[in-house]
């Protein structure tokens, strides 16, 4: 922005005074690259924890049909075969699917949580994914969870989203 404000008083001044904010803007800018080289540069000192491989699987669905009736459970076939292609690979430590890759309540699903299990546990590792949970009796509260899967295909884990957006 410095950069941008310094052409534009350089444009309106025509050359007379505008060189000064130029030269800060400039001076800022190679500041904040030296800056950036010189961490780039430094080794982290953060040794004492080995690294974790872990993997990234993206559906590519549409979010537009993926919650419609007639798509239940496909969604879950196309992350299902991309993570056990993955496992068979890199042999990662950790998966994460996206958010909205669980189109069901993964509680009231146990086949489909079966089905999961037996990907990750095959490939030892454990899963983050995203999904709704409803959680009581009428009134019921519905949630956008993050699940935690261990190697054994259980719910190790969880987080609710807590501001949720459209």
């Amino acid at each position: 922005m410095a950069v941008n404000a310094a052409l534009a008083d350089l444009w309106i001044a025509r050359g007379r005074r505008g060189w000064g904010g130029l030269a800060a803007a400039g001076a800022c800018v190679a500041i904040a690259l030296g800056y950036g080289a010189v961490r780039l540069q430094t080794p982290s000192t953060d040794t004492a924890r080995p690294a974790v491989s872990i993997a990234i699987v993206q559906g590519n669905l549409d979010q537009g049909s993926q919650w419609r009736p007639e798509f239940y459970g496909q969604n879950l076939e196309q992350y299902l075969r991309l993570s056990h292609a993955v496992l068979a690979g890199r042999r990662p430590a950790l998966v994460f699917w996206p958010e909205s890759a669980m189109t069901f309540f993964l509680d009231r699903e146990p086949l489909y949580l079966h089905s999961i299990a037996r990907v990750i546990a095959a490939g030892g590792a454990e899963l983050v994914a995203g999904g709704p949970r409803a959680v009581g009796d009428p009134p019921t509260r519905y949630y956008n969870t993050a699940f935690l899967l261990g190697r054994d295909g259980q719910v190790a884990g969880l987080y609710d989203k807590e501001q949720l957006l459209p």
